[in-house]
């Protein structure tokens, strides 16, 4: 009989990993678990200030709906949800206004959008005799929207996936949306201190460059420094995220041809984000318009700005920090900046919109803080979303290979939940629950299933 080191090797300890590691040892199996990086929690990544007070999130930020996993592991780790219920500013061309037909026309054209068969791209829903009946101003609102929401671009994504996903959303109150005090970091933390020693073992810093498989026999190569090491299970659990798994820096044999195939209908959104943190909250007392409120409950500002045309503050929370968010194929030519570059052009970017002197606002700058995903070889990109015509691709991306591979993480969700950190908790604990003894064997096509065509 092989020897192995454990009972289920884990890729990847994002909070998919960290997830199925959780459920694996609750039904007392033994873990190994390889991360790149030099700590855990993948693509949740929590800045502390100076004090270790207020959290400032480089990753992941915002908790949307009530998923029932997800809100459970919160107040499991004793945490607590802030809402997020404050007034959304938009600029347009007569100034800063309370964002009202923004979010009017925004509604009224994603309320039109219908599954079809064959799917098609949300700008070709746009130029359809549908998509023409809305206002320039509409269809422009809608785009901004989908465009910084999914981190996608309208001539790519999925109409089908944006449908299935508003009615996910409908099921777990998605028009709600939280923080976790105290960041996403407490969460980790949480899961890990669950993680018994004796059961499981987490290498950072240790880079997966090859997994050998066959049935009930797993094998990775890894490189720690350079030093090459050598793990085995009986079988894997792969979160590597949908950039890396495109890039192809993870090499399995057998090759897994038809999840290639189906990683190129598939796309990882690419953002830039910079949060600013400010001596005082100086927007508060900004009255854009004589007579009008002050921006005090300011909690999204929208504007076409080029180069970052989203931010939001933190309130409820007191804290002087904005962040300034903006889909890169906005400012292709940030991608390469220094963080240095990327502050001072976020600071540009917020002083023509609150039409305020650059020099005035580096003054009031106490820092500022960068992660380019995109950057960033262990992710290749914020979050995924679908192209059109690649329904089945996070189904075939999720089936399992004879029941020794199995894959989890938010590109691998095909209920609409991509791109979220419920979404890839679920998958890591839906893998974990797989693996366990007695489980059944999930059928790549389940009988069951209905199709997004038939719902």
């Amino acid at each position: 009989m092989q020897e192995h080191d454990a009972d289920v090797i884990i890729i990847g300890a994002g909070i998919a990993g960290l997830a199925c590691a959780e459920t694996l040892v609750a039904g007392g199996l033994s873990v190994i678990i390889l991360e790149a990086r030099d700590r855990v929690g993948g693509r949740i990544l929590t800045h502390y200030d100076e004090k270790q007070r207020f959290p400032i999130e480089l990753g992941a930020e915002f908790v949307h709906g009530e998923h029932p996993e997800l809100i459970e592991r919160i107040k499991r780790a004793g945490l607590r949800l802030r809402r997020i219920n404050e007034e959304p500013w938009c600029l347009e061309a007569e100034g800063l206004r309370k964002c009202g037909e923004f979010w009017t026309q925004t509604e009224k054209v994603l309320n039109a959008l219908r599954v079809t068969k064959p799917d098609r791209t949300f700008a070709e829903f746009l130029r359809s005799p549908t998509g023409r009946r809305f206002s320039a101003d509409a269809r422009d609102s809608a785009t901004r929207y989908v465009e910084g929401f999914n981190a996608a671009r309208a001539e790519l994504i999925s109409v089908n996936s944006i449908v299935r996903g508003l009615r996910t959303e409908e099921k777990i109150n998605g028009d709600k949306q939280f923080r976790i005090v105290g960041g996403y970091a407490a969460l980790v933390a949480d899961i890990l201190k669950r993680l018994p020693a004796a059961q499981v073992r987490i290498d950072t810093g240790t880079i997966v460059k090859q997994v050998t498989w066959k049935r009930s026999d797993v094998r990775v190569s890894a490189m720690r420094g350079r030093t090459r090491q050598t793990f085995s299970a009986k079988r894997a659990v792969v979160t590597l995220p949908l950039g890396v798994f495109q890039a192809g820096t993870v090499k399995f044999s057998p090759m897994l041809r038809k999840k290639q195939a189906a990683v190129k209908k598939l796309y990882m959104g690419e953002v830039i984000r910079v949060a600013l943190r400010f001596r005082t909250r100086f927007w508060e007392s900004i009255r854009p318009q004589p007579g009008a409120a002050t921006l005090r409950r300011m909690g999204f500002l929208f504007s076409d700005d080029k180069n970052f045309p989203t931010w939001w503050t933190q309130r409820p929370a007191k804290e002087p920090l904005l962040i300034a968010w903006s889909p890169t194929w906005h400012t292709k030519e940030s991608r390469g900046k220094t963080n240095a570059a990327l502050v001072s052009t976020a600071l540009a970017s917020l002083a023509k919109i609150l039409d305020m002197p650059k020099s005035k606002l580096r003054r009031l700058l106490l820092e500022g803080h960068v992660h380019d995903w995109q950057a960033d070889p262990f992710s290749r990109g914020a979050y995924s979303y679908v192209c059109a015509g690649g329904e089945s691709a996070q189904r075939e991306l999720l089936r399992p290979e004879q029941q020794t591979l199995f894959f989890a993480g938010e590109a691998c969700v095909e209920d609409g939940t991509n791109g979220t950190v419920h979404g890839a908790l679920q998958s890591g604990s839906n893998a974990g629950r797989e693996l366990l003894p007695g489980a059944k064997p999930r059928r790549a096509h389940p009988a069951a299933r209905r199709t997004l065509q038939n719902q």
